[in-house]
């Protein structure tokens, strides 16, 4: 896959992605699903988990490239600590676009 196809593809996925997190977090409280979660059918916990792991190998992944790359870290570590897979997604985009 080429690059700028690669590139529209984690804009798209960003963008869609970004959209539905803002309708989630206007529309429910991340207070009362923390605290649904011991209540939940077991999956709820165990898919919270498995995302946690999931995001801590991203994040874990992504300091040993962008060292490689010469990118920055931090700002994208941060997105992905508090916004999950957009914090992921826009490192990917701004990885592509700097073509390291």
């Amino acid at each position: 896959m080429s690059s700028s196809i690669r590139s529209v593809v984690f804009f798209v996925v960003l963008v869609a992605f970004s959209a539905f997190t803002f309708w989630v977090a206007t529309h429910s409280s991340v207070v009362a699903f923390t605290l649904a979660l011991p209540k939940s059918d077991p999956w709820t916990p165990q898919v919270t988990v498995d995302l946690l792991l999931m995001g801590s190998m991203a994040v874990v992944w992504m300091y040993g490239d962008s060292k490689k790359r010469g990118l920055p870290f931090v700002p994208f570590a941060v997105l992905t600590v508090f916004l999950g897979s957009i914090g992921l997604f826009t490192y990917l985009l701004v990885r592509e676009r700097k073509g390291t």
